[in-house]
């Protein structure tokens, strides 16, 4: 018996977030996604596809961290929305399509903010605002605040960080209270409070530990900036101790992507101690560790899958172009014959009046 795609999105949906089947939900998803062929679905079923191409680019991403495989299903999942206007399912694909390029760059220690990691982050937040997706639109502005380096960055999302104040929303969306934290936290770190932003990362650790979903990433996060503002401030013990506790954190719970960012971190402040052969320990885990994940997750195969699909968009344009220009000159020959009937008739009607 074929399963409807609404019952099997259900079983997605449990199965990853109830259950944590990955596998199973994937299966779920997959078996949706390749109904994508059948011409004749409702816009309702469309949607589910569309969604469904989203979900498997999460979970390739977040799960599998098999980079190129999420980019793939997020381009799908973007363009089938774009074409039937879903907008929500928009907000959900530039969310995920940004954490790829961010991760990516991440991976690749490039302090310089990442263009496209950013570009789609403020377009999952329009998006989000737009249909009113409050989660994914808190979740928006806190990845933003993750991405910034320095003031420079800063100024770039400013005017989203005012937006984001605007809103008026509620407890119920899981990260509201965590990303204001993070938003007063970072503020008073550029404008140089430090003992401020310090008590502000501490209320956000303690809304971290509040959230269910993605519960770990945020406290880790909360963790590492904590740190960082120890660090600045010249206490690096403590700030050494509190990346010890995230790399505890990270090991049990099999956390890679943030074991690499705190080995990184670790490094950094062992070197502004002073302590060169604990900072070369630590750039030397930072690497392995860094390398072995670059292989696991096709990082490097982004640019390649990018390549292909921008490849692909010309030579459909280019098939739209030849296939107007044929159509003109059909079009020109059409008019040309009809022309010469038109003449030959009036020639043979002169003739005949003559």
């Amino acid at each position: 018996v074929k399963v409807s795609t609404e019952e099997l999105m259900r079983r997605g949906q449990d199965y990853l977030q109830n259950k944590g089947w990955v596998d199973s939900a994937m299966v779920c998803y997959s078996i949706v996604a390749n109904r994508v062929q059948n011409n004749n679905l409702e816009s309702k079923e469309k949607y589910q596809i569309a969604r469904a191409l989203n979900n498997l680019g999460y979970i390739y991403a977040t799960y599998y961290y098999d980079f190129q495989k999420a980019y793939e299903n997020l381009n799908k999942s973007m363009e089938l929305s774009k074409l039937y206007g879903f907008d929500n399912n928009l907000a959900y694909s530039y969310l995920n399509m940004a954490s790829i390029f961010d991760n990516r760059n991440r991976l690749f220690a490039n302090d310089a903010l990442s263009t496209e990691a950013l570009d789609n982050t403020k377009l999952a937040f329009d998006f989000a605002v737009k249909a009113q997706e409050w989660n994914v639109a808190v979740t928006s502005i806190y990845n933003m605040l993750e991405m910034i380096h320095n003031k420079t960055d800063f100024e770039l999302i400013a005017p989203d960080l005012v937006r984001f104040k605007n809103l008026q929303l509620t407890d119920s969306v899981e990260m509201w209270q965590c990303t204001r934290m993070f938003c007063k936290a970072t503020e008073a770190f550029q404008a140089g409070q430090y003992q401020q932003a310090l008590n502000y990362y501490e209320k956000m650790l303690g809304e971290a530990q509040k959230i269910t979903t993605n519960r770990q990433q945020c406290v880790i996060k909360a963790m590492q900036q904590k740190a960082a503002v120890l660090a600045v401030m010249r206490h690096y013990e403590e700030a050494i101790s509190c990346l010890r506790e995230v790399e505890h954190i990270a090991l049990d719970h099999s956390m890679q992507s943030e074991l690499i960012d705190n080995y990184r971190a670790m490094a950094q402040v062992y070197d502004a101690m002073g302590n060169q052969k604990m900072a070369e320990q630590l750039d030397y885990k930072f690497l392995k560790a860094r390398d072995e994940f670059i292989k696991k997750s096709h990082a490097e195969m982004v640019e390649k899958s990018r390549f292909l699909d921008e490849m692909r968009r010309v030579n459909d344009q280019v098939a739209q172009i030849q296939a107007k220009h044929e159509r003109a000159h059909q079009l020109l020959l059409m008019m040309s014959l009809i022309a010469v009937i038109i003449l030959i008739a009036m020639v043979l009607l002169v003739r005949s009046n003559i």
